[in-house]
């Protein structure tokens, strides 16, 4: 997928197109510990926080904990990587450590979390230079096929 600013109102440098291409296209890609579909899951997820209710009302609340219900979610993804990319996408300021933890007690790794954090930054850099734009923010690309790598040796051997 070739990722184009020709609607912009303003010109684009070619090596700036170029690097979010590369971006777009990586994104679709098997990772280290998610497929190419999962990515592409968590990068609609980001989007769709933005309009997500109880995002909303965590965001207007006293404490995020306060605020109990379910995310407006496209439904593809575990509920605490659903909870995990709306939080940061919304309220990053006031995440914490038991935060996380939870996140970890429902079962999502931190190898998981930090590649899900990677697609999130990049879906969110790349929709908000779109929105600076005053432009759409480019359709998602389809999916590559493949199993991440996951690898078997850890970094501190």
């Amino acid at each position: 997928m070739e990722v184009a600013y020709t609607h912009a109102p303003v010109a684009v440098r070619a090596d700036i197109q170029a690097a979010h291409t590369t971006v777009w296209r990586k994104l679709a890609e098997p990772g280290t510990w998610w497929t190419g579909a999962e990515r592409l899951a968590i990068a609609a997820e980001v989007r769709k926080a933005a309009t997500c209710r109880l995002c909303a009302a965590r965001k207007t609340a006293l404490s995020p904990s306060a605020v109990e219900g379910g995310h407006d979610t496209a439904g593809r993804l575990p509920a605490a990587v659903v909870e995990m990319v709306h939080r940061i996408t919304t309220d990053s300021a006031r995440l914490s450590r038991e935060w996380y933890e939870g996140l970890a007690a429902q079962g999502l790794p931190d190898t998981h979390y930090v590649e899900a954090l990677g697609v999130l930054v990049r879906t969110i850099s790349i929709d908000t230079f779109c929105r600076a734009l005053g432009i759409p923010c480019h359709p998602l690309p389809s999916p590559v096929a493949g199993a991440p790598s996951r690898p078997t040796e850890s970094l501190s051997e």
